[in-house]
């Protein structure tokens, strides 16, 4: 083991593993919660058992008073434990998310971090390993934004390390590469009040000198089976609008002036927030946008 160390990849696995570890599984919060939720299993089956192999209640709660303060005095102790063995100093929370939402996931060392934003707590002397990969083809990693550290070799690079001397929040940037046709949202109505309600609309503005032809793209929300099709012949002039509707009789009816909208398409627009995407005849994205939660009308 000690002949392995001397390799520099092995040994910052060696020791960043042991990191990660305590990130997750053996945290404190996850052996505690785990401990818990034996306990709640275990106690109403104790009577039976005492009555059979002996002891007692009081006895049975002591013993498992004595796990838990064993959990907490060791999660106390290993920080101190990895700066005596390995000589580093910390540990320092880090926070780790990914922009947009939803758009990729975050690989921390030997970790694989799904859902954002997350925390952890590490240390100075040893490096940190990052990799943001897209969640899928709607995105490419873009770059690596940090408040007070530097990525090397780069922040456009996917795969980075990291030396932190304290704090910090790591974002990992994703974007979407967007076809040279494309429109722009300009209005979306979700969420409406019960008193004006149009139901779910999308309002795309053309932002280009010339006519645009979307016969057969394609409009979704977050889910891939959520699709609206473009009939063919659909067109949008050029610095002009085109309105989508969930239902074009509600929408028409508050708002009678309005003649450039197609429709229906048989999905909701989720009020908690979601992607929501158009793609061209040719299966490429030309429109990317996350809503956020808690809207209520347009």
């Amino acid at each position: 083991l000690k002949s392995l160390r001397e390799n520099p990849a092995f040994d910052q696995y060696y020791i960043s593993r042991y990191i990660d570890l305590a990130n997750s599984t053996f945290s404190c919060e996850n052996m505690l919660q785990l401990l818990d939720s034996m306990i709640q299993d275990i106690r109403p089956e104790m009577p039976r058992h005492i009555n059979r192999f002996g002891g007692n209640m009081p006895q049975w709660e002591s013993n498992v008073t004595k796990l838990r303060d064993f959990i907490i005095s060791r999660c106390e102790a290993i920080p101190q434990g990895l700066n005596e063995c390995y000589t580093l100093s910390g540990p320092y929370n880090v926070m780790v998310e990914v922009s947009p939402a939803g758009s990729g996931k975050i690989s921390v060392n030997s970790l694989n971090i799904n859902s954002s934003p997350w925390n952890g707590s590490y240390y100075e002397g040893i490096e940190i390993l990052l990799k943001g990969t897209p969640n899928n083809t709607d995105f490419v990693f873009d770059h690596w934004e940090l408040k007070n550290h530097a990525v090397t070799p780069s922040s456009t690079d996917q795969a980075v390390s990291l030396s932190i001397t304290g704090t910090d929040t790591i974002i990992a940037h994703f974007s979407s590469p967007v076809a040279e046709d494309s429109l722009v949202i300009n209005e979306i109505n979700y969420n409406s009040d019960s008193n004006f309600d149009p139901e779910d609309w999308v309002e795309f503005y053309n932002p280009h000198d010339y006519t645009l032809d979307i016969s057969n793209w394609t409009f979704k929300d977050n889910d891939d089976d959520h699709a609206f099709v473009f009939p063919q012949g659909t067109s949008i002039m050029a610095h002009e609008y085109l309105v989508i509707c969930r239902d074009t009789t509600a929408f028409v009816t508050l708002f009678p002036t309005v003649t450039n909208f197609l429709g229906n398409f048989d999905f909701g627009l989720s009020k908690g927030g979601e992607l929501i995407r158009l793609y061209n005849a040719q299966g490429a994205i030309v429109v990317l946008f996350y809503m956020m939660t808690n809207h209520l009308g347009r």
